[in-house]
């Protein structure tokens, strides 16, 4: 007789982790990380896809994106994971003794639910803390089974590789199986006021409409991906006198939306200094935009198209009236999907 809740449990084994980057040691002896234009692979896969690729074939092992692209804030110490939170709650590492937070000379340490303030931590504000997506995803040209591992703390990443999810489940009505493309693709940004070009990571699928409703409906799996290996991702390098989280200057940072919340802080940080037991879910979307990513709203604005857009929301896609929070706020999945699409033609023959 099978064992319930052990043995209907299967889980593809981890091969291995690709990283956007690679430690560089410092005139003063140390490390920090440094951004790389392509895909740096471990030794047995560079005779198989090449020495710098800039794409890998993909496909993603479940349709549950928190199992195959799991997203927290995390802090760092010496020794791995100091805390992990949601912006709601948080799991930490604390000294039993002083119940603050576990150090090198603590003596023992616990593990201890918390309030999360996201961005209004004081560990954020110094820099110790930093959201971080563990990407797994199965490489189907690569000789073996088992679930390959990307981390990365790039905002932007994080926002096109979440649409991108989303656009292709709605269209599909699935993600796990389908074949991908993982790319590290150039993107102008301006985080100083000063124009530079950086590699975002971003996920493409080349297929027909045809093609994709066909997908749809081949069987899916039921093996899930491994829990995400938690350790401190290649590209961050934690100072171990302040632990502050050290990243390269060029990589592909959020300080140009410092000012903008990200989706539910304001939320998350009120709701995180009311009670100690969990808050509920946000019947909405946390996202005060709905599914609107605050990136590509900026991007309209930028290319001067928000007046006619921001008119199209109600008689093209059936916004409420109201404030403009509260139309982008109104739109379903499939209507938010359809304003992304036109809001990107536009920027484009903008020259945005």
């Amino acid at each position: 007789m099978p064992i319930k809740g052990l043995s209907d449990i299967t889980r593809w084994p981890r091969l291995g982790k690709i990283h956007t980057g690679k430690k560089v040691p410092t005139a003063s002896g140390g490390l920090r990380p440094a951004a790389t234009e392509y895909f740096v692979l471990p030794d047995e896969l560079k005779g198989l896809l090449g020495e710098e690729p800039t794409e890998l074939d993909i496909m993603f092992p479940a349709e549950d994106p928190e199992m195959f692209a799991s997203q927290y804030y995390k802090s760092y110490t010496f020794d791995g994971l100091l805390c992990k939170g949601d912006g709601e709650r948080c799991t930490r590492k604390i000294d039993p003794t002083t119940k603050d937070y576990f150090t090198s000379t603590s003596k023992g340490f616990e593990m201890v639910d918390l309030p999360c303030p996201g961005r209004s931590c004081p560990r954020y504000t110094e820099k110790k803390c930093k959201e971080i997506m563990c990407l797994q995803f199965l490489m189907p040209s690569i000789p073996g089974l088992g679930i390959w591992q990307l981390d990365t703390g790039s905002y932007h990443g994080m926002v096109a590789i979440n649409s991108s999810i989303a656009m292709i489940k709605a269209i599909c009505g699935r993600i796990s199986m389908i074949p991908l493309k993982l790319v590290l693709e150039p993107k102008d940004v301006s985080p100083d006021g000063k124009k530079k070009t950086v590699r975002v990571l971003a996920v493409r699928i080349n297929a027909t409409l045809d093609k994709m409703k066909q997908l749809a409906s081949e069987p899916l799996s039921n093996m899930l991906p491994p829990p995400p290996d938690e350790s401190l991702p290649e590209l961050l390098v934690v100072d171990p006198a302040t632990g502050e989280i050290l990243e390269e200057p060029n990589l592909d940072s959020d300080a140009e939306f410092d000012a903008i919340p990200s989706a539910g802080d304001e939320y998350r940080a009120t709701k995180a200094t009311e009670a100690v037991t969990p808050p509920a879910k946000p019947a909405t979307p946390p996202n005060p935009y709905g599914f609107i990513p605050v990136e590509l709203l900026k991007r309209i604005k930028d290319a001067g198209a928000w007046s006619s857009m921001e008119k199209d929301l109600v008689e093209k896609y059936g916004a409420t009236t109201g404030t403009p929070k509260a139309k982008l706020a109104s739109l379903s999945l499939e209507k938010a999907i359809a304003f992304t699409k036109e809001a990107e033609e536009r920027i484009e023959a903008a020259g945005g």
